[in-house]
């Protein structure tokens, strides 16, 4: 029973701040979704331009190897940026990839 009383306490005191501070909890989420929605995919075939009319089985083979392309040549970066910087600098490989394979993102 008393866990019962916690939950309770618990879900009114969560309403209450939710209720205080509805304007800043409903920008939040919509910053949220701005920024996930705002995200493009490099890895769909409709995302792409298909410059060559090559088609969608030629588009995985390339993108396959792109991808393997990319993450053998990143170089090895140490330290606490390394991740971030080593997921840029593959992402601008695997890119450069793609377009000399003639597969441009959409804008």
């Amino acid at each position: 029973m008393a866990i019962n009383t916690i939950h309770k306490n618990l879900f009114k005191l969560i309403l209450k701040i939710v209720k205080d501070n509805l304007r800043q909890v409903i920008f939040i989420l919509c910053m949220l979704i701005l920024y996930v929605s705002g995200c493009v995919s490099k890895t769909e075939y409709l995302f792409y331009e298909d410059k060559k009319g090559k088609g969608a089985e030629q588009f995985i083979k390339d993108l396959k190897f792109c991808q393997i392309y990319s993450n053998q040549n990143a170089k090895q970066i140490e330290g606490s940026k390394g991740a971030g910087e080593r997921y840029l600098y593959e992402n601008s490989i695997f890119i450069l990839c793609m377009k000399n394979k003639n597969w441009v993102l959409k804008e």
